[in-house]
C-alpha cells in the first residue's frame, strides 16, 4: 500500500484519476508508480522510458484514461484504403489490443478462443518529436528451445519462421503523443486482411 506522502509525490506527477468507486486499487497505484518513474521533469523520452511507460500503461484502465488523448482515434485500413475513423472518448473506448502476462506481451483477444500460445510481437518506433507508435502481430513460437525461458522460434500466423530482427506485418499499430515529459495514447488503428 501506498503511503499518504508517496500518493501525494505520485499524483501531483501524475495527475489524479479516480476509479469508479473514488479510489484506486493497488494495481491502478502500481501503473501510475511505474508511469510516473518513466515520467517527468528529468525524463528524456527514450525508448526504455517508453517502454517503462508502455508496461503500466497496460497494466491499468486508470492509467489508460488519464494517459490518453481527449479523443481517441478508432480507424481500420485494408489495403491501403481506410474504412472507417471513429472518435471515442478515454472513458468509452474498449478493446485495447495488448496486454502483458509474465512478462511477455499477449492480445486480449486470441485469433482462436483459448489459444493461450499466441503471443504478440512488438515493435516501438519513435519520431523526432517524441511521438511511439507501437505496432503488433499475432505469433507463436515453434518450440524449438535451448531451455530456460526461451520458447523457440517465432514464426508468423501463417506458419512461416520469422527471420531474427525482421518483424511480421503489422495487425494493427498504437499511436502516443509526446507530452514533453510523458505520452498520451491517441489512435488505435487496425490493418484488415483481405482473404
Amino acid at each position: 500500500m501506498l503511503t499518504a506522502l508517496t500518493q501525494a509525490l505520485l499524483f501531483s506527477a501524475c495527475g489524479t484519476v479516480q476509479a469508479a468507486g473514488g479510489s484506486l486499487d493497488e494495481t491502478d497505484q502500481f501503473a501510475l508508480s511505474q508511469i510516473a518513474s518513466a515520467c517527468g521533469e528529468n525524463a528524456t523520452q527514450s525508448e526504455d522510458e517508453f517502454t517503462t511507460f508502455f508496461q503500466g500503461f497496460l497494466l491499468s484502465e486508470a492509467a489508460r484514461r488519464q494517459h490518453s488523448t481527449p479523443e481517441i482515434h478508432r480507424t481500420v485500413y485494408s489495403s491501403g484504403t481506410m474504412l472507417s475513423d471513429t472518435v471515442v472518448s478515454p472513458e468509452t473506448y474498449s478493446g485495447f489490443p495488448v496486454q502483458m502476462i509474465d512478462y511477455a506481451y499477449k492480445p486480449v483477444e486470441p485469433a482462436k478462443a483459448g489459444d493461450e500460445d499466441e503471443y504478440l510481437d512488438l515493435q516501438f518506433n519513435q519520431s523526432q518529436t517524441g511521438d511511439f507508435s507501437v505496432e503488433w502481430a499475432r505469433i507463436h513460437y515453434d518450440g524449438q528451445s535451448d531451455g530456460g525461458e526461451d520458447q523457440g522460434n517465432p514464426i508468423d500466423a501463417n506458419g512461416n519462421p520469422i527471420p531474427e530482427g525482421a518483424h511480421p506485418d503489422p495487425e494493427g499499430q498504437l499511436l502516443f503523443q509526446s507530452t514533453g515529459s510523458c505520452w498520451k495514447f491517441s489512435a488505435d488503428i487496425r490493418f484488415k486482411t483481405s482473404n
